[in-house]
């Protein structure tokens, strides 16, 4: 009997083995008369696996359900291959571990916005774009179920209007009085209307609540003048679907503004004249866009993703400026520093969907630099010397010496952006040491039993007096009632290093660095 299903099997795919060459020549050869013979075309399954994979889209069933989720009525949804989508879409901040890492993002974007404002930047905008399943949740199929709170959720109840505009309401908003789509059913981006929807509400919030002076772009800008065509998006082409039917959607006035603006690299300073249309974020390297006819001459830094592509030229019509850095997963923490230290920017705008939340720029800590004293300093609160302790055997370094030392408040601190610990080390030091700075203290209540362990950073130590921005320290402000300041030591084996007996925290306002 085994036999027979053997030879039934071989019979099978002999036949549709040869079948495909036939196949394969009718499909290429209308292409390319040098195409069609090409032995690698003639066995290639391609086109076969597309076919079958056409068919079973019919009946909502893919064999690429790691990549795509079919939804109802032609709908298509990015699947969990891609940062865990769908996963992090049904437990939300339920699953400890995507609360814990939305408690990291909120603290580290709050010291990301210490950091700029110490720097002479005000303004610091994060925008969260939505997902499609979560504008579109009634066209998901009946099995799947979004969890009752997402992270994005969460960050939006957290933040109360501190740091993100918050576009999800607007564009729910937009969705319930429109007939238009907002997204297109075959791509897991918006289209060009959703796009043109978000640009105007978040250069109107600028306008409104960001940087002074800013004027707001015109609403005529961003009236609909008529309909786009697109056919074969991203998810359609993940899913090896043919055939698929062509969608339209609203254009605005904006995108027929043709106007030629500068692109330039800061990396290499080439230049060049294109299109405002045409402007291009390439990917892991800045680009400024100059527009001398731009509405405000202010200077924009832009973190971006691919969503950027449809808001690109709404912010170069309104800012004569736009540092663009489209980011995915990797960041480059230094060039950043350094572009935010020469370029001066009026203000940075941070645009991320929601399935990047957890991409590199949210994961990452400002860096934490030593600096001189200013002229104006305001002390707040002091920690005095309460006991040192030297590092059991499985905690030593081995190129140095290393200890703990604990320090204690009189009367517990309450943390502030504008917070600075201020270290006198003896004039004479001759050796620099690394510091290991914690704290202890209360979390907020609704994040106590998660295990923070970001509440430290490490700073070179040298002679004399130095500040450290606690502010920019990622953890600092998501605590209250600091009680005891916690230093581990470590400094090369044969050297000395005196520590004060006390540690001030000084207040410092952010124009007076």
């Amino acid at each position: 009997m085994f036999k027979r299903h053997v030879h039934i099997f071989g019979v099978c795919f002999f036949i549709l083995f040869s079948f495909l060459p036939a196949y394969n020549i009718l499909i290429h050869a209308s292409k390319s008369d040098d195409v069609w013979y090409n032995k690698k075309i003639l066995f290639n399954f391609d086109g076969l696996i597309s076919g079958v994979a056409t068919v079973l889209s019919v009946f909502r069933i893919t064999p690429y359900g790691e990549k795509v989720l079919l939804g109802k009525e032609g709908w298509m949804f990015l699947g969990d291959e891609f940062y865990k989508t769908l996963t992090h879409a049904q437990r939300g901040v339920a699953d400890q571990e995507i609360k814990k890492n939305a408690v990291y993002i909120y603290d580290a974007l709050l010291a990301w916005d210490a950091y700029f404002k110490a720097r002479g930047i005000p303004f610091f905008k994060v925008v969260i774009i939505p997902d499609k399943h979560t504008v579109y949740p009634e066209f998901l199929p009946d099995w799947f179920k979004l969890a009752p709170q997402s992270l994005y959720d969460y960050l939006l109840a957290h933040d109360k209007g501190r740091l993100f505009i918050d576009l999800k309401k607007y564009i729910l908003l937009k969705k319930s009085k429109g007939r238009h789509f907002l997204y297109f059913k075959t791509d897991s981006h918006w289209n060009t209307w959703g796009g043109a929807i978000a640009a105007r509400h978040i250069t109107d919030v600028m306008a409104m609540q960001g940087m002074k002076n800013l004027k707001k772009l015109p609403a005529e800008l961003f009236d609909p003048v008529g309909n786009m065509e697109s056919q074969d998006g991203d998810l359609v082409r993940l899913a090896r679907i043919k055939n698929k039917e062509s969608e339209a959607a609203l254009f605005s006035h904006y995108a027929m503004d043709n106007r030629l603006i500068t692109q330039v690299n800061p990396l290499t300073n080439e230049s060049h004249d294109v299109s405002i249309q045409e402007t291009v974020a390439v990917d892991h390297d800045p680009i400024v866009v100059t527009s001398d006819r731009a509405l405000n001459k202010k200077k924009l830094i832009w973190m971006r993703d691919s969503f950027g592509e449809t808001i690109k030229v709404p912010l170069s019509l309104m800012f004569s400026d736009v540092l663009q850095w489209k980011q995915t997963e990797r960041f480059n923490i230094q060039l950043f520093e350094k572009l935010v230290q020469e370029w001066q920017a009026d203000g940075i705008l941070y645009t991320v969907v929601e399935r990047h939340l957890s991409s590199a720029l949210m994961q990452s800590c400002p860096p934490v630099n030593t600096l001189a004293l200013p002229k104006m300093l305001h002390f707040v609160s002091n920690a005095r010397f309460l006991r040192s302790t030297e590092l059991t055997e499985g905690e030593k370094s081995k190129t140095g010496i290393s200890f703990d030392v604990l320090y204690q408040f009189k009367d517990p601190l309450t943390p502030c952006a504008d917070h600075y610990l201020m270290i006198d080390l003896p004039q004479d030091a001759k050796q620099k040491g690394t510091l290991i700075f914690s704290w202890e203290g209360d979390t907020y209540e609704e994040e106590k039993g998660l295990e923070l362990s970001h509440r430290k950073v490490v700073v070179e130590l040298s002679a004399g007096k130095q500040l450290v921005h606690l502010g920019a320290v990622v953890g600092w402000r998501g605590y209250q009632n600091i009680k005891k300041l916690k230093l581990r030591v470590k400094i090369p084996i044969g050297s000395e290093i005196e520590l004060p007996e006390s540690l001030w925290i000084a207040k410092i306002p952010f124009t007076n660095l």
